[in-house]
C-alpha cells in the first residue's frame, strides 16, 4: 500500500512551459505571437495544437501548418484547455500508474 508521501513524491513538478502558456493566455490582451512562442517550446504540444486546429469540428477550409496559425484559429481559451489536458494526461497518467493507482 502506497503512502500519501510516496504518491506525492512521484507526481512530477508543474511544467514551466504550461505555466508560461497559462500566463500568456490569461493576460488582458493575449498576443497570438506570444502564445505561439510559448507552445512552440514543447514539440509534442505544438503538434497537438496544430492537429486540434485542423479538426473537422472547426471545418477548416485550408489546412493549418504553423503553430501561430493554429493558435490564431483556436484562441486563448481552447489553447489553455489543450495545454492543460496535454500535461495532465502525460504527467498524472504516468504518475498514477507508477504509484499503483491506475
Amino acid at each position: 500500500m502506497a503512502t500519501v508521501d510516496g504518491v506525492l513524491s512521484r507526481i512530477p513538478p508543474f511544467p514551466a512551459a504550461l505555466g508560461r502558456i497559462l500566463q500568456v493566455c490569461s493576460s488582458d490582451e493575449p498576443s497570438i505571437f506570444e502564445m505561439a512562442r510559448a507552445v512552440a517550446t514543447e514539440e509534442v504540444l505544438a503538434m497537438r495544437v496544430v492537429q486540434a486546429a485542423n479538426a473537422a469540428a472547426l471545418a477548416p477550409v485550408h489546412a493549418v501548418t504553423t503553430v501561430q496559425n493554429a493558435v490564431s484559429r483556436l484562441g486563448a481559451s481552447a489553447l489553455r484547455a489543450i495545454a492543460t489536458a496535454h500535461y495532465l494526461s502525460a504527467s498524472l497518467g504516468v504518475s498514477f500508474a507508477a504509484a499503483g493507482l491506475d
